[in-house]
């Protein structure tokens, strides 16, 4: 009855002096992950098929397709190795895409734009996750460390 009173456990502020210290102490890499599907989605709008540049189109959608969505959901488990990580990123990844597509296809939807738009929220929002929990895991040591 007790959580009734404090709110659910996501609600809860960690208690940490200064919040804004706990998201510093974040790798550069996960808002890197955390973007990467917005810059893919902007770099193929800013590419027009006319260009000369629209060569660069495929590897960029490829590339993305390929490791960010699987990447962001695989940070999210209990992994081991970091080639365990990579082989079920890479994994997930390719079951992420084919579930959209195919996602979109029963819903005889063919926009490109759509699906890449999926796949780049599903990135974001597991990277988001990972932030804040690595966020709150950084404020915990912090305030352990303040105890000690």
């Amino acid at each position: 009855m007790n959580w009734m009173i404090s709110g659910p456990l996501w609600l809860r502020r960690s208690g940490a002096a200064n919040p804004r210290r706990s998201l510093r102490a974040v790798p550069a890499g996960l808002w890197i992950l955390a973007s990467s599907g917005w810059l893919t989605l902007a770099c193929v709008h800013y590419l027009a098929l006319e260009s000369s540049w629209s060569v660069l189109r495929a590897p960029v959608i490829f590339a993305f397709v390929l490791i960010c969505p699987g990447l962001a959901v695989a940070r999210l488990l209990p992994t081991r190795e970091p080639a365990e990580l990579w082989v079920v990123a890479v994994a997930l990844s390719m079951s992420f895409g084919l579930l959209v597509s195919v996602a979109f296809t029963v819903l005889r939807n063919d926009s490109t734009m759509l699906r890449m738009l999926t796949l780049a929220l599903v990135t974001t929002v597991a990277t988001v996750v990972d932030i804040c929990r690595s966020a709150r895991h950084a404020a915990s040591a912090t305030e352990r460390d303040a105890q000690s």
